[in-house]
């Protein structure tokens, strides 16, 4: 009677075991792959010279891909029509890149149904003229922070777009907002998109700290990504700038902005906070006159904010192939972190 026992044990453990190494073979293999994840930075300026310091950056942290800012397009408030400003520079050096455009969110709030058609046509020809013949590129990219107000009109102005380049991808950047307010905002009809993890805060407002990146604000957002139909890229913010504040309210925007930059004037700036300087004269900072009593908020992306926001990010966006994007191309930039430090926010991605 002993003997059945265990024999009954034995032959009902053994089927515990093939049942639990089932599972666990089963859960390696449904177990993702590593991330497909490439390398790629935004350049924001009027013309493409980069400086040798520059492309060996660039080199060294592998990058792929170049995101280039060709035109904007706002709107004409005299002709009542859209109109190109700030064209990039035609350069021999122009890599291929991928063309953005960045379009006002107040073209969609002023242009009607009729007009539309016009829009396209002018983007379309622009981009055409700028890329013919020297330039190589496979997406196009939109960047324009739509509303409820402008969903309509700017998505059937991508539909357009899209059916004008049917052998291009389409790609739109993304707000944190628009993802949290999915419902409401709608989703672009656009190949992907690219979720912009920066300008978060309200850079306005004087009690902001951080306008460029909050993680607390960021938290407050990463929502709904699992519902989220399009694969979304990542572009992550390595840019600083001075915030000037008079009586309380933003007048000015000093990029690359440092406490090292007025070294010559520092009997004349007063340390408020940790990154808050009041001027006790009036004087000249980087081109800009500014007046006693201003205040300068100075905002940047510490290494260690840079690397908690890869992680949050990297567990909520799961498509297996992904693009990060480091924003901008600039020597004053990249001084701020090491090649392995950029390198390392990528493979938090994988």
């Amino acid at each position: 009677m002993i003997l059945v026992k265990l024999t009954s044990a034995k032959s009902a453990f053994s089927k515990l075991a093939i049942l639990f190494s089932i599972i666990i073979l089963n859960s390696v293999s449904c177990r993702k792959s590593p991330r497909e994840v490439t390398t790629a930075v935004y350049h924001w300026k009027s013309s493409f010279q980069p400086t040798e310091f520059e492309l060996n950056y660039l080199k060294n942290i592998h990058n792929e891909k170049i995101y280039a800012r060709i035109f904007d397009v706002n709107w004409d408030e005299i002709k009542g029509l859209p109109t190109i400003l700030a064209p990039l520079s035609k350069s021999r050096n122009l890599p291929d890149f991928v063309p953005v455009i960045f379009i006002t969110n107040k073209i969609f709030l002023q242009i009607n149904e009729n007009q539309l058609d016009t829009l396209v046509d002018l983007i379309s020809t622009k981009i055409e003229q700028f890329t013919e013949g020297s330039v190589s590129y496979s997406e196009i990219q939109f960047d324009c922070d739509w509303n409820v107000s402008t969903q309509s009109k700017y998505f059937t102005f991508l539909k357009k777009i899209k059916n004008g380049f049917k052998d291009k991808k389409i790609s739109a950047t993304i707000r944190l907002h628009q993802i949290k307010f999915a419902q409401k905002t709608g989703i672009p009809p656009v190949d992907k998109g690219l979720l912009m993890a920066y300008n978060m805060g309200d850079l306005d407002d004087a009690k902001t700290e951080n306008s460029i990146l909050d993680l607390e604000i960021l938290k407050s957002y990463l929502v709904n990504f699992d519902k989220y139909p399009l694969p979304l890229d990542v572009g992550l913010p390595i840019f600083s700038w001075g915030v000037v504040l008079r009586d309380g309210e933003a007048v000015k925007l000093i990029t690359n902005l440092e406490a090292t930059d007025w070294a010559d004037s520092k009997a004349f700036i007063s340390k408020k906070s940790e990154n808050r300087y009041v001027l006790l004269k009036n004087l000249y900072l980087k081109g800009y006159y500014l007046f006693k009593d201003d205040e300068i908020r100075l905002e940047n992306v510490p290494l260690s904010i840079l690397q908690k926001t890869a992680d949050l990010l990297a567990q909520k966006i799961d498509n297996q192939q992904l693009t990060v994007s480091f924003y901008h191309l600039d020597s004053l930039t990249f001084t701020h972190y090491r090649y392995e430090d950029l390198q390392d926010i990528v493979r938090r991605f994988h």
